[in-house]
């Protein structure tokens, strides 16, 4: 289950780069940041992200995208949830633990950083 990696990159802080350039970059600057986010949010699932992005009026509201991501971010967490379950019934505390901080690596990941807190404090 250890998969160290996911550790390292997540929140996708380039994503935090091209939010700056679509706020104060040049025309085509904003292009090129816009279509990055975009891409970013849908391949990390980040409804967060999305949602704050729209509040802030630097993306337009797409309900169907909003569900998607709602959609696929529920689907993660579930799984996560049940592995946490998993290892709490089958297997030692350091399993739990990991299995925690994967779920508090995802709520960063998604651009929830208020449940992120939360759950690395759990």
């Amino acid at each position: 289950m250890s998969d160290g990696a996911v550790f390292a990159k997540k929140p996708e802080l380039a994503l935090a780069q091209h939010r700056f350039a679509l706020l104060n970059g040049t025309s085509e600057q904003k292009s090129a940041a816009l279509q990055k986010i975009l891409e970013g949010i849908k391949a990390d699932k980040m409804i967060g992200f999305y949602n704050r992005l729209v509040a802030e009026g630097l993306l337009q509201q797409d309900a169907k995208l909003a569900k998607e991501l709602e959609q696929a971010s529920a689907n993660e967490l579930a799984e996560l949830d049940k592995n946490i379950e998993v290892a709490k019934e089958e297997h030692g505390d350091l399993e739990q633990n990991e299995s925690s901080i994967h779920r508090a690596v995802f709520f960063a990941q998604i651009g929830e950083e208020d449940k992120a807190q939360t759950a690395y404090e759990e």
